[in-house]
């Protein structure tokens, strides 16, 4: 039973679109992509008719836009930087007229980073090839947008997750200094109030500060020093940072994950195994559970919350994939289901929440992709389309999917089967009305079993009745079988549907049954 397939929403007349980098501001997705000569700024409200150019950012050479971030209404963003041209920070209020550029940032720099805002302020740091880092705060106009100080960064890791963190109205980083390595640093935004916090490696070593998260309004990281891998917390000063997990507890090479109310999340190895933890507000781990084996790369890769829980990803030994939820305890952490490969890795690329449900992105790694929807249940996880391999974002300090979504839909960059990436749509609601809420049904006169099933599924009639017509539905409400001419009791051959529950409508001469089964 194939699902849903997804659509091609925009396609060049020759060569590639390369959509990526999408953002939501006033109806639309804003993203980078490809004219017939450059790449420009793009925008789409999730129909073909309304997918188009906006913007043109630099007649005669790529505006390559990305680091989209709002502020006050408003939607800001750089362009150039791809270390050949000019590079500004620009603004736009949605219309053609209001998207203006705000500042030249410099020639052949490049942005560490996506930037953040602190206070009111945006910030964000560029480097250029003499090795040194500009730290820059901006209110939107052209003189309140400077380069504050500046600091070598030879030593900084540029692949920090994320680069920025902010609390209290303080801006955290990792920052480098001959002294004292890389070490965590802040700034309240002026040349004399930027600092290093603490040195946690002492001497020259470096601590490569990652992971920076807030909880309870405490700023919490992962760091190395000399017993090793572990996650710090800090007020700012430096007698006011200290590790944050009790000697002891929650194994070894820990780093923060998420942060739900007054929890912090990590994860853990111990002895091959990768473990999710939990805390409370004094740092005790109150749980502590085995995810799966690990040898480096098996560990917990995509996170997003949903309804007060930690949705994650776990990527097993064998190239698939592992879909698990968390509300913090042991006996609340459970596997929902887990997405096996075939020779080809598999792994969950993106969360999205539309309409308060949760959707997710399933790849078969060069070869397509599938989006999900799950209740956070084994029953209620299932598919609702497939579509092609997804295109994969690189981008300094990250590995992104070029997924977003806007209305009803998912859009996305996708290869078509010449490797042309152009943008690509999913529905999320599909426009198909269901003969199964439409009947007042009977459950009494109809049995399927075995259910679950796996392959062969067989069909019951108790009823003194004569049964016309039985159709299959979806969870989705789109009909799948629709059989006529019913003699006696039926036998479905069920190894081609996916994974997920279905409905099956048998109508009669005087009533209409209905019964639900679930595929395996």
């Amino acid at each position: 039973m194939p699902a849903q397939q997804m659509s091609v929403l925009y396609q060049k007349n020759s060569g590639s679109l390369y959509p990526a980098r999408f953002t939501s501001f006033k109806g639309f997705s804003y993203f980078a992509a490809n004219t017939e000569n450059d790449r420009e700024l793009w925008r789409t409200d999730g129909t073909s008719e309304g997918t188009n150019l906006f913007k043109d950012l630099t007649v005669g050479s790529s505006g390559n836009p990305m680091f989209f971030i709002e502020r006050d209404d408003v939607l800001y963003f750089f362009s150039g930087l791809d270390m050949a041209t000019d590079v500004w920070l620009w603004k736009t209020d949605g219309t053609i007229n209001g998207t203006v550029p705000v500042k030249f940032i410099g020639n052949k720099v490049w942005l560490i980073g996506p930037p953040v805002i602190v206070s009111n302020m945006i910030y964000f740091a560029s480097g250029d090839n003499n090795r040194s880092l500009d730290l820059w705060r901006s209110d939107g106009s052209e003189s309140g947008t400077v380069a504050f100080t500046k600091i070598a960064n030879e030593g900084v890791v540029l692949n920090t997750t994320p680069f920025f963190a902010t609390t209290g109205g303080v801006l955290y980083f990792p920052g480098y200094s001959a002294e004292f390595g890389t070490e965590l640093w802040s700034s309240n935004g002026t040349s004399e109030g930027t600092k290093m916090v603490k040195d946690i490696y002492p001497g020259t070593e470096s601590s490569y500060p990652d992971f920076l998260i807030e909880v309870n309004n405490v700023l919490h990281f992962s760091a190395s020093s000399p017993s090793g891998s572990d996650i710090w917390r800090t007020n700012g000063t430096e007698n006011g940072t200290s590790k944050a997990i009790k000697e002891g507890q929650g194994g070894i090479q820990r780093r923060c994950l998420f942060t739900i109310g007054s929890k912090l999340f990590l994860q853990s190895v111990t002895n091959g195994s990768c473990l999710l933890g939990a805390t409370d507000t004094s740092g005790v781990v109150i749980t502590l559970k085995e995810i799966g084996k690990t040898n480096g790369r098996q560990m917990i890769h995509q996170i997003t919350e949903y309804h007060g829980l930690l949705f994650f990803e776990f990527r097993d030994f064998d190239g698939g994939t592992e879909l698990w939820k968390s509300d913090g305890t042991e006996d609340g952490t459970i596997k929902i289901s887990e997405f096996s490969s075939t020779g080809i890795p598999r792994l969950i690329c993106k969360f999205m929440i539309l309409d308060d449900k949760l959707y997710f992105m399933v790849l078969d790694y060069e070869v397509k992709s599938e989006l999900w929807q799950t209740d956070g249940t084994a029953e209620g996880t299932f598919i609702v389309s497939t579509g092609p391999y997804i295109h994969e974002g690189y981008t300094w300090f990250n590995n992104e999917y070029d997924i977003s979504s806007i209305k009803s839909y998912i859009i996305f960059s996708g290869y078509s089967s010449d490797f042309v990436a152009e943008l690509w749509r999913a529905e999320t609601k599909p426009e198909i009305i269901s003969e199964v809420q439409e009947m007042e049904l009977n459950t009494v006169g109809i049995q399927c079993y075995p259910n679950p099933v796996n392959n062969e599924l067989s069909i019951h009639f108790n009823a003194h009745d004569e049964i016309k017509t039985v159709k299959i539905y979806d969870i989705l409400g789109r009909l799948i079988t629709d059989i006529s001419d019913m003699k006696s009791d039926l036998s479905l051959n069920t190894s081609q549907y996916n994974s997920g529950y279905y409905f099956v409508v048998a109508v009669g001469a005087t009533a209409n049954y209905c019964s639900k089964f679930f595929k395996k």
